[in-house]
């Protein structure tokens, strides 16, 4: 609802800025949209590959109920701190109805996912997003996990990363670097002389 209304919202939001500081505040606007956008670009790519990768391995073991599995796998893992032992426990308990074995490996594969995901994927995809430190986002994350339970979990880690963006913004007077553009395939990078 919140992005279906984001057009009306800042155009309520402008008419109560002054004019004269209404471009840097469309500055500011942008910076702080720019990053929470990609955080949660980034966290959406990452849980769909979670999701995938849990309905591979059900699949292969023939683990029952693999494509709930799967959704269930993606959308835990987009709950900061504790969504991994949710996703884990269910799956776990779920492929035990095939046997020991089945729910050993399912769960081994399972925590390689996610520490691939949480050493080389998230810090690749999010963490460039965010630029905030491991203890801040862990802070940040509990700390809206106590003010507005699983909702303010997923947002205080991406309020956080804009907040520090327009902080450094407003102290260096402009906007942090925008992300590099994906290269097209088949593009040639030239060197810079």
């Amino acid at each position: 609802v919140l992005v279906l209304d984001a057009p009306m919202l800042v155009a309520r939001a402008g008419s109560v800025i002054p004019a004269q500081t209404r471009p840097r505040a469309d500055q500011l606007g942008l910076v702080a949209y720019a990053v929470v956008a990609r955080y949660f670009v980034g966290n959406l790519f990452l849980s769909v590959l979670h999701g995938a990768w849990v309905a591979i391995w059900g699949t292969a073991l023939g683990v029952p109920l693999t494509p709930v599995l799967g959704v269930w796998a993606a959308i835990t893992s987009l709950i900061p701190q504790i969504g991994g032992f949710l996703g884990f426990a269910l799956i776990v308990a779920v492929s035990l109805t095939q046997g020991v074995g089945v729910a050993i490996i399912m769960g081994v594969a399972f925590g390689a996912y996610m520490t691939f995901d949480n050493n080389v994927l998230l810090p690749i995809f999010v963490g460039r997003a965010i630029d905030v430190s491991a203890p801040v986002t862990m802070l940040g994350a509990i700390a809206g996990f106590a003010v507005a339970g699983v909702a303010g979990s997923l947002l205080a880690i991406p309020i956080i990363g804009a907040v520090k963006a327009i902080a450094l913004s407003l102290r260096d007077g402009t906007p942090p670097p925008a992300p590099p553009a994906p290269r097209r395939r088949g593009a040639v990078r030239r060197p810079s002389s």
